[in-house]
Order: C-alpha cells, then structure tokens, then sequence
C-alpha cells in the first residue's frame, strides 16, 4: 500500500506553518497525522480545531486523556 509522505516545514504555506509552530512550542514536536494532513491546508485547519476541543481544552486529566487515545487506537487496530 502506497504512504502519503508527511511534509516537513519548509514545504507548506504560512497557515500550516503556525499550526507546526504552535505543535513544536506545544510538544516539541509535529505529530505524524498532522504533518500527513498539511498535503491539504483546510484539512489540517479543521483538524487543529478539533484536537484543540478534544485534547487540549477538554477538562479531562492528561493521563485520562492519554488512556482514552490509546485504547481508541488499540480498538481500531491502529499503531499509536
């Protein structure tokens, strides 16, 4: 199966790059998914958005949170 190769930052227009510079100020790091995402600026907008609501706004504990992506990925057989 093909891989869509993810972009790195001198590869993407303005608004995707303060989205990686946000990740890098937030984590240290852009995840995979996101820099996969940056082929497509609206897509990434638009998930920036929700994983803001979902992750880093959400009043949840950060390891609930942890737990919850985790076992999401376990159930669809997904490498995390």
């Amino acid at each position: 199966m093909g891989r869509i190769r993810q972009l790195e930052r001198g590869e993407i227009g303005a608004e995707s790059q303060a989205v990686y510079d946000w990740f890098v100020a937030d984590r240290g790091v852009v995840p995979n998914s996101f820099r996969t995402f940056a082929h497509a600026e609206p897509l990434l907008s638009t998930l920036v958005g929700h994983y803001r609501a979902l992750i880093r706004d959400a009043e949840l504990p950060a390891p609930l949170k942890q737990m919850v992506l985790l076992r999401v990925s376990a159930l669809n057989a997904c490498h995390y």
